[in-house]
């Protein structure tokens, strides 16, 4: 019911670093066929509906620059995570 009445915030997975610019942000609706949704808004910080429990979102952005970034999954009622990658 939290979704269909938009009663809590979306999930929200976010990419960041200090030599890192977010060029674009997809939400992977289809992996087998390649299909991806952008988000346009904010493409570093992707809101999807909600994450499943037990269950995946993927997601994919295209990124300028380098060094170490954070991948960073935060949901009301899951928490939040984050992973660092050099």
């Amino acid at each position: 019911q939290d979704v269909a009445n938009h009663i809590t915030r979306p999930d929200i997975i976010a990419l960041s670093g200090p030599g890192v610019k977010v060029l674009a942000g997809f939400v992977v609706e289809d992996p087998l066929l390649d299909v991806a949704r952008e988000q346009k808004h904010q493409p570093d910080r992707i809101r999807v509906e909600t994450i499943p429990g037990m269950g995946t979102v993927k997601v994919r952005w295209i990124v300028q620059g380098n060094g170490e970034i954070t991948v960073t999954a935060e949901s009301v009622k899951g928490g939040r995570d984050e992973l660092r990658v050099r």
